[in-house]
């Protein structure tokens, strides 16, 4: 699993993963979200267009994100999910909790929009 961050607009970040997300690399990724919700308050945009497999250990960590952008009063989405990884999601039921949308203006939108509520 590798990620990567860039800012997107001045109030939100896009983390992009790719690779597996499972009980082996799900720590790493934990990692790098505990650091971004250290620093100073921004949303998130979580980009998993080339996530090709996600683990109850993963799901995880995107809930443990999705809480933190809550806990943090800033905005958090998820986009680019392929259809393999979003079927896990949805059977999951964890598509409202991590605010699933399409693409990266959606996520932004969200996310700007989660920074105001």
């Amino acid at each position: 699993m590798q990620v990567t961050k860039r800012s997107a607009t001045t109030n939100a970040t896009v983390m992009e993963v790719s690779g597996r997300l499972d009980a082996v690399t799900s720590p790493g990724l934990e990692k790098e979200i505990a650091a971004f919700f250290s620093g100073p308050a921004r949303g998130l945009a979580l980009d998993l267009g080339r996530v090709d497999y996600v683990s109850s250990a993963g799901l995880r960590v995107l809930l443990l994100a999705a809480r933190k952008a809550k806990e943090g009063g800033v905005g958090f989405a998820v986009y680019g999910i392929q259809s393999q990884v979003l079927e896990v999601i949805r059977v999951s039921g964890l598509e409202s909790l991590l605010g699933v949308v399409p693409g990266e203006a959606e996520a932004l939108a969200a996310v700007e929009h989660g920074a105001k509520e």
